[in-house]
């Protein structure tokens, strides 16, 4: 099956279906690019246009007796900029001649498998990679000098994270379900940002450092059907964050209850994070 669309954010592709008649595997793939960055290489449309382009996959491959493996992934970036007119008497206002360039961009992607030891019990393995960076620079205009950009902002900060984990769940009976998991994630970082301080005449830091830490989950819970309608989850969820070498014992627990096709859920516990 595939698809176009065109809508006032943007132009959109998405196709997916089986990869041959014989096969139970089957992808699914969506692209989008921004319909104003479109309009603006025929049309003037004044100000700052966004400008930006996103595309996800997904692969699905069921095997017979290994289980099945996911292949997934997605990522986009964008671009703002202004270029004030060299022309002080059309300002409006001060900030009118700051001049910029932004660019921001996110990928993440990764590996899943589902494999069943038995007809009620699976366990779920995620390996998964992401990176943000966003970039910033700002000039000013000097018209006294014919409109020279004058550097007074930079800014980069990158942050990079690889995650794994591991979840197994076994359906009791009709009843109870009972699920249990750990996840391992490696963290680091980039982070500089610096302005120009005119009444000192020198470039001073905001930000600098660079650095890495894993932080560290488990999680055991219990879900209880009590009735047809009305069914009650408990739960103990710990981390541990090695940066500063703190840790959290958490215990959680919600009610739900069924209206119809609608469910209404109460819940209550400790939820920290770094």
């Amino acid at each position: 099956e595939h698809t176009v669309s065109i809508g006032t954010l943007g132009v959109e592709l998405a196709t997916e279906g089986p990869f041959s008649k014989n096969s139970k595997a089957s992808y699914l793939v969506n692209y989008r690019y921004s319909t104003l960055a479109i309009l603006q290489k025929f049309i003037d449309l004044g100000g700052t246009i966004p400008n930006y382009q996103d595309g996800s996959f997904k692969v699905n491959l069921p095997t017979k007796k290994a289980g099945t493996f996911t292949l997934w992934g997605l990522g986009g970036y964008n671009v703002a900029t202004n270029t004030p007119e060299k022309d002080s008497s059309k300002w409006d206002t001060d900030h009118q001649n700051i001049k910029f360039d932004s660019k921001n961009h996110m990928y993440t992607g990764g590996i899943s498998h589902q494999y069943f030891l038995n007809k009620d019990g699976y366990i779920k393995t995620v390996i998964a990679a992401s990176q943000d960076k966003a970039g910033n620079d700002a000039d000013t205009l000097n018209p006294g000098n014919n409109y020279e950009a004058i550097s007074v902002q930079k800014s980069s900060m990158t942050n990079n994270a690889l995650r794994a984990s591991v979840m197994y769940n076994q359906k009791l009976s009709a009843k109870n379900t009972f699920r249990v998991g750990v996840i391992g994630q490696y963290w680091s970082y980039n982070m500089n940002q610096r302005y120009f301080d005119l009444p000192e005449n020198r470039w001073k830091n905001m930000l600098e450092g660079d650095g890495n830490t894993q932080f560290y989950q488990g999680y055991i819970q219990w879900k209880t059907r009590l009735s047809q309608r009305l069914s009650v989850i408990g739960g103990v969820h710990g981390s541990y964050l090695a940066l500063n070498g703190k840790s959290s014992i958490e215990p959680r627990a919600s009610v739900t209850y069924q209206v119809n096709k609608n469910k209404l859920t109460l819940a209550a516990g400790l939820h920290s994070k770094p």
